[in-house]
């Protein structure tokens, strides 16, 4: 494996998505493989005790080499390796072929967090049976509820999130809410990620702001 061509795609290896955009991912060139592991820094320890979505960030992350690799014509696969002490996952190793994916580095460059309103009304019958479908083949069942019952339970969740004062600090590090933030373009939860308008902004920024 040409390390070299690998690390030229890097670029596009970051696009990959992650709980408040910590990018929490480290790469380590290890002479014939590439171990992904992360920082811990870049961990959110108070709003996700369990470790459960950094761990989805890095599966992300991974998924994201490999389909970048595969269009680029490199022939990697991942060889899982996960050491919680050691931090880290496994290694992105030579392969026979490319990574089979329908999916290209276009696809995802034009990755874009979908921060856009719900549509009214009923969902629709044919998104809702493939749903459906997915849901019942994996074991699960999958159901079509009012959004007004689901109102008062978002309410308490967010009561619940922001009543901890520990996850609204970690929350108030990693927004960016305005281009004069020096991480702005950096890593982060941006007003633009966020589809926040100046006055939202302020008013996000106040609500979390730390108490005396």
């Amino acid at each position: 494996m040409n390390l070299g061509d690998l690390r030229a795609l890097e670029p596009d290896f970051w696009r990959a998505p992650s709980a408040h955009n910590t990018q929490p991912w480290t790469l380590r060139y290890r002479g014939d493989r590439v171990e992904i592991g992360w920082d811990p820094a870049c961990a959110l320890p108070a709003a996700d005790p369990t470790g459960r979505d950094l761990r989805l960030g890095l599966g992300a992350f991974t998924e994201t080499c490999l389909i970048v690799c595969a269009d680029a014509g490199l022939p990697v696969a991942f060889r899982p390796g996960y050491d919680r002490e050691r931090r880290r996952v496994g290694d992105l190793v030579a392969a026979d072929e490319p990574y089979a994916t329908p999916f290209t580095a276009g696809d995802v460059r034009a990755r874009r967090t979908g921060r856009v309103p719900y549509r009214p009304g009923r969902l629709d019958d044919a998104v809702f049976g493939a749903v459906a479908g997915l849901a019942g083949a994996a074991g699960a069942r999958t159901l079509r509820l009012p959004c007004r019952r689901l109102a008062g339970l978002l309410y308490d969740a967010d009561r619940h999130t922001f009543g901890d004062p520990a996850v609204t600090r970690e929350l108030r590090a990693w927004l960016r809410l305005s281009p004069r933030d020096p991480r702005y373009g950096v890593d982060g939860l941006t007003d633009r990620a966020l589809r926040l308008g100046r006055a939202a902004a302020l008013g996000l920024r106040a609500a979390l702001s730390p108490r005396a």
